[in-house]
């Protein structure tokens, strides 16, 4: 059985626990959460504390922000169709480039872009040759 200082004493160190844990997570949260979650690209909480959301890769934008857009979301078809137009010039300008060189050029990522092809060679209004990440994209009726 317990005594009353055994339960007093594990109180005790029990809050000097918590409250270590609590600096040394304010402390890490502080200076490099963008780049915890940069680096690993998985979700990380403290087992300590769940009643804060975890934070994931793909809700973090390029300026350590988060996202506003949550997964599962369609996009507004305005912006899935500026997109498309966006992505029609940028292989214009430089007939047989790849996806992820436009996709740099455009500053998006290629899967934001993947759509966008599929709708520009579905409407035949773009070619592909090549697979897979050696895809190059041709305007319709341009040289190859």
């Amino acid at each position: 059985m317990d005594t009353a200082v055994d339960l007093i004493f594990r109180n005790a160190i029990h809050n000097v626990k918590l409250e270590l844990m609590n600096q040394v997570r304010n402390t890490l949260l502080g200076e490099t959460a963008a780049d915890l979650a940069f680096s690993s690209g998985s979700a990380f909480t403290f087992a300590e504390d769940r009643t804060q959301p975890s934070v994931r890769l793909d809700e973090i934008d390029r300026t350590g922000s988060l996202k506003a857009k949550r997964k599962g979301v369609k996009r507004d078809p305005r912006d899935i169709q500026a997109t498309t137009s966006k992505l029609l010039a940028a292989i214009r300008t430089a007939p047989g480039s790849g996806i992820e060189y436009l996709g740099k050029q455009l500053d998006m990522s290629t899967k934001e872009l993947a759509l966008s092809v599929k709708k520009l060679l579905a409407s035949k209004q773009i070619t592909a040759k090549g697979q897979r990440r050696g895809t190059r994209y041709f305007v319709k009726g341009g040289a190859k």
